[in-house]
């Protein structure tokens, strides 16, 4: 059904003779690189600029507005929900979000999940259930509002802190013993490490515990009309490869 509905927008044209231009409202999201990544004092660019500023030259009706000015993870959740935002974009998808937000079948990039730990800390960990086992000594740092949150719960992870609104908070905390583990998402991890210096007083576990697809998320008051559009124009990036060619641009690492 999935790929009948896809053919069926790429027979329609990207930018049709007169369809209205479309604002849709969006936001660099905080302690998310490469998705975006403050550049100077008040340029934001990375891989989600790159792809709104592609979307816009397929589709010259669709004008992303908002990717300059930062917000954390929940505050873009609560102006989504409330109409306030139209675009969030390669977040993590959920049966919890699912439920408030509207997804694009097409995902905009891969998000692979390790643990780090401290330098001195020689544990091992291969799977969820080998982080189960160390229980109680498993505690778990994430950034608030982040969607693999849901899924350490699903697991039946509960030793959790995500009261951090950024990664460099959290790998502070790790560093202080402030828990035993913090989850983070590549790509992203190499950066920060390099950014904040704490190389040599952390280390990255080899086994990825968990990959996942990043959609394009929008607003259950997107006009039906406009998703369709937007869908039609990520498709037709995906296809041109110029998706990959941004991945590429601004995902080279672990």
């Amino acid at each position: 059904m999935l790929r009948r509905l896809l053919a069926c927008l790429l027979l329609l044209p990207p930018f049709a003779l007169g369809a209205p231009v479309v604002e849709l409202r969006t936001s660099a999201q905080l302690a998310t690189a490469p998705k975006f990544i403050s550049k100077g004092r008040t340029e934001v660019v990375g891989l989600c600029v790159d792809v709104f500023r592609a979307l816009e030259r397929i589709d010259p009706g669709l004008r992303f507005s908002g990717d300059q000015q930062w917000r954390v993870t929940a505050r873009i959740e609560d102006e989504l929900e409330r109409g306030q935002l139209d675009v969030a974009c390669a977040s993590v998808r959920s049966r919890e979000r699912e439920a408030r937000y509207q997804f694009i079948d097409v995902p905009i990039m891969t998000a692979r999940y390790f643990l780090l730990a401290r330098a001195d800390d020689p544990v091992q960990v291969n799977n969820w259930a080998d982080l189960l086992a160390l229980a109680p000594n498993n505690s778990m740092l994430v950034v608030k509002g982040f969607g693999i949150l849901g899924r350490l719960r699903e697991v039946g992870l509960s030793n959790i802190d995500d009261g951090a609104l950024d990664n460099s908070t959290n790998l502070q905390k790790l560093v202080a013993g402030r828990a035993r583990f913090f989850i983070m998402r590549s790509p992203g991890i190499d950066s920060l490490l390099r950014e904040t210096g704490l190389e040599a007083k952390v280390r990255v576990l080899p086994a990825m515990l968990e990959q996942q697809p990043l959609f394009m998320m929008t607003g259950r008051h997107l006009a039906a009309a406009t998703q369709q559009r937007l869908t039609r124009a990520i498709i037709r990036l995906e296809q041109s490869g110029e998706l990959h060619r941004i991945l590429v641009r601004w995902t080279q690492e672990r």
